[in-house]
């Protein structure tokens, strides 16, 4: 056992000598580009990279967006649209300010139940759309801000005015009444004129009025010659 222990120590004792004679260097701690490349490895990548050559000249090609052009959603917006402007008889413009989406929606819900539509398509997508419509001038009505657009198959304004006059976040702007171009106090003024049965039913009063009164000028001149002579008559006798 003595003999082992003392072989131990004698060994320590050399690799400690051995350990303090030598020098280790320290490791390496940059960038990968700044170590020291290996030649082995080196070599190799020599070998085995691919050589390429140089690039032809590329010009890259400039897209420009067409303003008269749609894309996209605007497609089938622009379709929606041109069925509205076709057969609605009744297109109203709205600007709308900044409004709560729950002021929105309730506008539009009580809107629905009197059958009257509210939409707000995009106004590129109006213009574009009223650029071979006969009205086109109401292209002029989408160009200020945030546009809403009312519309129904039947002209339905009264309804119309007494739902949107609730919300204050929105403003007539004018209109399409029956292929006639609108302004805000125009609408308004549409908006009081009676149904069109109450103005037959008012034409035919009238109509008959007229012609009441024109049978009895008719019939005056001939009334009073005969009460004229009746008159001659019973002064005739009496004498």
């Amino acid at each position: 056992m003595r003999a082992m222990a003392l072989r131990c120590v004698h060994y320590i004792v050399r690799k400690s000598n051995f350990y303090a004679s030598t020098v280790i260097p320290k490791r390496f701690r940059y960038y990968w580009e700044a170590r020291p490349e290996n030649k082995w490895r080196k070599l190799v990548m020599q070998v085995t990279l691919p050589r390429l050559g140089p690039s032809p000249a590329f010009e890259p090609k400039i897209i420009k967006d067409d303003p008269d052009t749609l894309y996209g959603l605007d497609l089938v917006l622009h379709r929606e649209a041109k069925e509205v402007l076709r057969d609605c008889k009744m297109i109203a413009v709205f600007l709308k300010s900044q409004m709560e989406v729950t002021d929105f929606f309730r506008m539009r819900h009580e809107l629905r139940k009197k059958d009257i539509l509210l939409d707000q398509f995009p106004n590129h997508v109006m213009i574009h759309a009223l650029k071979d419509f006969p009205h086109k001038n109401l292209s002029a009505l989408y160009h200020a801000g945030d546009a809403l657009t009312v519309y129904s198959l039947e002209p339905k304004v009264t309804d119309m005015l007494k739902i949107t006059k609730k919300n204050p976040y929105v403003a007539l702007m004018g209109g399409l009444i029956e292929n006639r171009l609108l302004s805000a106090s125009q609408v308004v003024d549409y908006s009081k004129l009676p149904s069109l049965e109450t103005a037959q039913a008012m034409l035919s009063h009238t109509m008959s009025e007229i012609c009441s009164s024109t049978y009895g000028l008719l019939q005056q001149n001939q009334t009073q010659t005969v009460n004229y002579l009746e008159q001659y008559i019973e002064d005739q006798t009496q004498s």
